[in-house]
């Protein structure tokens, strides 16, 4: 590798790359010259891991005295804790909802006269649902497409209402509600299909040796969750493990 072009024509010298882009954003990144096809094949041979809807509230009350506490709620519909929410358009209810309230964890926020939170609600979804509109992009407001609009807003009062049958004293107090879809992750972030994990954790994704922070092209490195692990802390390692693969005397500070 010796560097980067911008869209713009602006090329970047470098010594090596590293790219948290995700390994198969990375792929299509590259120059076709660049490509080693055994390595390509490996990662491209892995699906991305599932999407989800988040939803977003602001609430007016004291919700820590009407059942909002510091944790995170894991909540179950069914016994199968895999299941995922395959078409939201028609299943009025979640298999599983991730709840918190990060305005009460928080010890520097300020909730005021009107005892402002928040609080975030997020449900694994199976992004195929989401397919007919992965061409919406940056659209806004009146220019995105009816029927994607009319889906936030469904998915939007039925998650509203599952929160409610688990947190009825809560319901009343929800003054905002905003909620994002893969569509919206793919969007910002560039995640293919909007998976929230990169690639899919299965057992392949682990025994694969594609998947290390040093790959077969000279100078380029892969950073992030698809480096590591799935998840927040995932993506942390993923970075200190390309740092380390790139300068390994970066060793000797972790000690």
């Amino acid at each position: 590798m010796q560097g980067v072009t911008l869209e713009n024509g602006v090329s970047i010298d470098s010594h090596c790359v590293i790219s948290d882009a995700g390994a198969r954003n990375t792929l299509r990144m590259l120059p076709s010259e660049e490509v080693d096809y055994e390595w390509a094949r490996d990662v491209l041979e892995i699906e991305p891991s599932v999407g989800y809807v988040g939803m977003y509230l602001g609430l007016e009350g004291d919700i820590a005295a009407n059942g909002a506490t510091t944790a995170n709620d894991w909540i179950y519909e069914t016994w199968d804790v895999d299941q995922l929410w395959r078409n939201p358009l028609i299943e009025p209810d979640a298999p599983a909802m991730f709840v918190s309230f990060p305005s009460l964890k928080d010890p520097r926020h300020d909730p005021g006269a009107h005892q402002r939170h928040t609080c975030e609600i997020v449900t694994f979804v199976n992004p195929d649902a989401f397919t007919p509109w992965e061409h919406e992009g940056m659209k806004r407001g009146d220019a995105r497409d009816p029927a994607y609009l009319e889906l936030k807003e469904t998915i939007e009062q039925n998650l509203l209402a599952q929160f409610g049958r688990h947190f009825p004293l809560l319901t009343p107090m929800v003054r905002y509600v905003t909620s994002s879809t893969p569509i919206s992750v793919a969007t910002y972030t560039g995640a293919e299909h909007g998976a929230m994990y990169g690639l899919a954790t299965t057992p392949a994704r682990f025994l694969s040796d594609a998947l290390r922070p040093r790959t077969p092209i000279g100078g380029l490195f892969i950073a992030g969750q698809d480096a590591c692990c799935p998840g927040v802390t995932g993506a942390l390692m993923g970075g200190l493990m390309a740092a380390v693969s790139v300068e390994p005397r970066l060793l000797a500070l972790l000690r």
